[in-house]
């Protein structure tokens, strides 16, 4: 969705350099081994973020009542053993992502430089400062998705993963997570078409005041001696005080859906219990269920809680 935004407002539109797809982008496909790589770590972290809650259950239902310390230090063993593989492969994972964000940081920088350099067309004063803007945004774009907090989408669709775990642990109990997950990712998606619009006014604005900024270095003279300065002043003002007013609204929004998801994750470890005592009252439920299905509930929303915000950066990147 990503256009080249050089080509905005001075005039630098062109084709693609390269039959595979837009210049930008095609670096994230050249590199698309590593993030497959990144998936494939992901799965198994996600596998073994099972194993605590597991464990936990283990204990207080067999261990515990029947002092079976050999058991203890079997199952102690082996999560510490899976403790250490989940840290290797978060390791290792992150280092694929700075791998394949270092290279498309050096392709995506070099061919924005060609491309720039070897226009012919002469650009204004304010296009200038609009091109400078314009790769500023190029080096967000590229800090979001080489972040580590990218592969929180590698994570997403664990979240249907652990739900069904949940059910098969806690039975009816589950049912709680299972409606707060749709209800927080519905309210997500109300609030992205506000955001993306929020972002994009900024963007504009903020573009706008560095045009003027730019304008008037580059004329500081001229603007002197016509005594230009209050006009010029009036405008870098008024260009403050409209990017500041869609930050700060952009800013509310996006931490209105992070709150928002915060309060379905306490709604759900709540939900959860309560259900839970009347389900062991009756028997159908055990203490070591409940404890592992409110772990499990925490981790079944806490990627929703991370894509909010990185949906909010990468709103603002592409506008």
């Amino acid at each position: 969705m990503l256009t080249t935004k050089v080509s905005e407002n001075n005039s630098m539109s062109e084709k693609p350099s390269s039959p595979d797809g837009h210049w930008f982008w095609k670096y994230i496909h050249e590199n698309r081994k590593v993030y497959y790589q990144v998936i494939i770590a992901s799965v198994l972290i996600n596998i073994f973020a099972l194993v605590s809650s597991l464990y936990i259950m283990t204990v207080y239902d067999r261990v515990i009542p029947n002092n079976a310390i050999a058991s203890l230090i079997t199952l102690t063993i082996i999560v510490v053993i899976v403790m250490g593989f989940d840290f290797t492969l978060k390791i290792l994972r992150g280092l694929f992502v700075d791998h394949a964000s270092s290279q498309i940081d050096r392709r995506v920088s070099a061919d924005l430089f060609q491309k720039i350099s070897s226009h012919s067309v002469k650009m204004s004063k304010q296009a200038t400062g609009v091109v400078a803007n314009t790769v500023r945004d190029f080096e967000l774009l590229k800090e979001v998705i080489g972040s580590a907090s990218f592969t929180v989408f590698a994570d997403l669709p664990f979240v249907f993963l652990f739900i069904f775990v949940l059910f098969y642990i806690g039975g009816p109990v589950a049912t709680v997570p299972a409606l707060i997950v749709p209800i927080v990712i519905i309210f997500g998606l109300i609030l992205q078409p506000l955001m993306r619009r929020l972002s994009e006014m900024s963007s504009a604005q903020g573009k706008s005041k560095q045009g003027v900024m730019v304008e008037l270095l580059s004329m500081l003279e001229t603007v002197k001696t016509i005594r230009g300065i209050s006009i010029i002043r009036n405008r870098w003002y008024q260009g403050v005080i409209n990017q500041g007013t869609s930050q700060r609204r952009s800013r509310f929004t996006t931490q209105l859906a992070t709150h928002f998801t915060q309060l379905g994750q306490q709604s759900s470890q709540v939900g959860i219990v309560v259900w839970g005592v009347f389900l062991i009252a009756s028997g159908e439920l055990t203490m070591g269920q409940l404890i592992a299905c409110v772990i499990l509930s925490g981790r079944t929303l806490a990627p929703l809680g991370q894509i909010t915000g990185l949906l909010g950066r990468f709103n603002q990147a592409v506008t």
